[in-house]
């Protein structure tokens, strides 16, 4: 992965699913990924946090998702916005692909929250697929109505796409034809963002990170503080950095990495020596 020396595109895209692009209009934000934890995000960026885009619409869209359209160059002038070419091998490991096409701008956040303007949407692209010709699909549906309603009210310009489950290409609809169907399917309520889990394993670091030790450990905590014992003995790692991964629109990881990164640790190797060693007296 390599910074590239070309221009910022005046246009970026971010794609993401229905219910994702629902809280990103309902909260006019985005969520940032974890930078920190990851050695490969944090050759790119020195930011804890980053938010990724793509320079180009690409041809191919996956099931029921939205393309986003950006200003680029405000988010630019605003934000910390770095061209990045993700896939980059350097020509030695991979000589049928020594510079990959793939080309994004990464946007750095020092909090994970990115608040957003509604000038900054060019365009909504909405991509359905099967939506009204599955059965229990409700729930899509209700997501798709609360898109259609949010573009009308940030008063965002969109485009709807669909294509049957079998079509290879899809193809643009008017937004009338789009409620039309919404209305025959008596599509449901408007919903909300889905709350993202909460991880009993981060949930755990961050305790013992910083209760005081002097506070006495019920037995669940020490459990808890000899299974971390055990990962750290082990070098097993995993469960707690896919947690740190997998609820990037979490409260409780943008609470745990600043904790971590007051303390000045830089992995989960980093903290979970933290906390067993601040713990070592504990019997």
């Amino acid at each position: 992965m390599t910074h590239i020396d070309i221009a910022k595109a005046g246009v970026i895209y971010h794609e993401t699913s229905f219910s994702g692009a629902c809280g990103i209009l309902r909260d006019m934000q985005f969520v940032a990924s974890a930078t920190w934890g990851t050695a490969s995000e944090q050759a790119v960026t020195k930011y804890p946090f980053y938010v990724s885009f793509s320079r180009s619409l690409t041809s191919y869209k996956p099931y029921n998702t939205v393309v986003f359209e950006l200003d680029g160059d405000y988010l630019g002038r605003k934000y910390s916005l770095k061209p990045v070419q993700y896939w980059y091998t350097g020509g030695k490991q991979d000589k049928t692909r020594p510079q990959a096409p793939e080309l994004e701008e990464r946007l750095g956040s020092n909090s994970g929250l990115v608040p957003l303007s509604p000038s900054v949407f060019r365009k909504c692209n909405i991509y359905v697929v099967d939506v009204f010709d599955l059965m229990g699909e409700e729930i899509w549906k209700a997501y798709l109505r609360s898109l259609l309603q949010l573009c009308k009210q940030r008063k965002i310009p969109l485009q709807v796409y669909i294509r049957g489950i079998k079509d290879k290409k899809y193809k643009p609809v008017s937004t009338r034809y789009i409620v039309d169907l919404l209305i025959q399917a008596k599509a449901g309520r408007e919903v909300s963002p889905r709350t993202p889990r909460k991880s009993k394993y981060l949930a755990t670091a961050l305790r013992l990170m910083t209760l005081p030790v002097t506070t006495p450990l019920n037995p669940t905590l020490r459990k808890q503080l000899r299974s971390l014992q055990s990962s750290l003995l082990y070098r097993d790692f995993a469960y707690m950095d896919a947690d740190l991964h997998n609820n990037k629109g979490s409260a409780q990881v943008r609470e745990f990495v600043k904790e971590a990164l007051k303390r000045k640790l830089k992995t989960i190797k980093a903290v979970i020596e933290y906390i067993v060693d601040r713990w070592k007296d504990v019997k």
